[in-house]
């Protein structure tokens, strides 16, 4: 057997269809250059690659491929590295070797939402929340964020990437299904005007803040009111000296 059909064996033995079969070299092959070719049509076709237009689109793709190659759909993940080898080669996004941060799998997640919402926020902004399973994990989140209309949080990165902070530090152990929607969304809601009030900090100050000091900011601020300035002005000084 020749040598990448034996990685396949060895490596991504998920890869299989229904009927239990083994994709041979020259499937592989055929595999990887279609998605060569899908990809540069898609950079053509959409104004800015790997942003989010070019992701949901990618996304759909993907999508109609597992149904296509009778991919099992719990393992996907070993689909997407099988086919990020010689494909996006000139995907520059960071691939950690966890189920969360996968290019592909952010790409197939953003397919199942509506487009409307999938094309409000820019794919670094996807990224972060899909990065946060025990966020993404309850669907009212894509509700709120397609609700939302604070031009602050829906334009900054640097707002978003705090919120999805703070959520991951606020939701982490609670069971969200337990909560009714206004209780839920007063979490959202609490967590986006703390995280502005941090950048607003930040940029008067110019200065940086740190991973460490933001965690500390959302963990000592959690039960105060986001509307008491003073308090929040006082960790923010205190966080600074």
């Amino acid at each position: 057997m020749a040598k990448l059909a034996y990685k396949i064996d060895n490596e991504y033995k998920g890869i299989v269809t229904y009927d239990d079969k083994k994709y041979t070299d020259e499937e592989l092959k055929k595999m990887r250059q279609e998605f060569i070719s899908l990809e540069k049509s898609l950079s053509k076709k959409c104004k800015k690659s790997y942003d989010s237009e070019y992701c949901y689109e990618l996304g759909l793709i993907l999508s109609n491929k597992l149904a296509e190659y009778k991919i099992i759909e719990s393992t996907r993940y070993n689909f997407w590295s099988m086919l990020r080898q010689n494909v996006n080669e000139y995907d520059k996004r960071v691939v950690l070797q966890t189920k969360q941060r996968d290019p592909y799998e952010h790409c197939y997640l953003l397919s199942k939402l509506p487009r409307e919402l999938a094309l409000k926020y820019s794919m670094s902004k996807w990224d972060h929340l899909f990065d946060i399973t025990t966020a993404r994990s309850d669907d009212r989140i894509y509700k709120w964020l397609l609700d939302n209309e604070c031009d602050e949080f829906v334009k900054s990165n640097d707002v978003f990437q705090n919120f999805c902070k703070c959520l991951k530090l606020y939701i982490s152990d609670i069971d969200t299904s337990i909560l009714s929607d206004d209780e839920l969304y007063n979490i959202y809601d609490d967590a986006m005007n703390k995280s502005i009030l941090l950048v607003k900090y930040i940029h008067s100050k110019k200065i940086k803040m740190d991973s460490k000091n933001r965690d500390n900011y959302f963990l000592k601020i959690k039960k105060i009111n986001h509307k008491n300035i003073n308090d929040i002005d006082n960790v923010l000084e205190s966080l600074n000296k």
